[in-house]
């Protein structure tokens, strides 16, 4: 049985597509690729240029709620009088929460996030371009 199978596909003529199809679909999907970079570049930069722009608002209203809730006098309290905090602790890290800042964090962590979030993409980007530049070259 075996013996059949071998003769059958020995007797098979192989049809392979030419060179240049090849060389058609390397060069189609190559400029897909810069296409793809080149869109994701746009929309990166645009990203990350828009949020460094946003941390100084961010930076400048986390400065704001922190002055105006208080937390800094608490968290001064730290560092001057230990003695009166270690007896009523659990006061004064309720006191503490309540008076942090939770959306001027929020706002300028997120802002920082999205900064830091598409500056490596970009990088990730811009490395595509420099390896499609030096290694690949495919003639179409």
């Amino acid at each position: 049985m075996q013996d059949h199978y071998q003769r059958l596909f020995f007797h098979l003529e192989v049809h392979e597509p030419s060179h240049d199809f090849l060389v058609s679909i390397l060069g189609r999907v190559a400029q897909k690729r810069v296409l793809s970079a080149r869109v994701r570049m746009g929309v990166f930069s645009t990203l990350s240029l828009g949020a460094l722009v946003a941390l100084f608002p961010a930076w400048q209203e986390l400065r704001l709620e922190l002055v105006q809730s208080g937390f800094s006098q608490l968290f001064s309290l730290l560092f001057s009088d230990g003695g009166t905090l270690i007896a009523l602790w659990k006061d004064f890290v309720f006191s503490l929460a309540e008076s942090l800042p939770f959306m001027g964090i929020s706002f300028f962590l997120g802002s920082a996030f999205i900064f830091l979030f598409s500056l490596r993409s970009l990088s990730r980007v811009i490395s595509i371009f420099s390896y499609r530049s030096n290694n690949i070259q495919v003639s179409v």
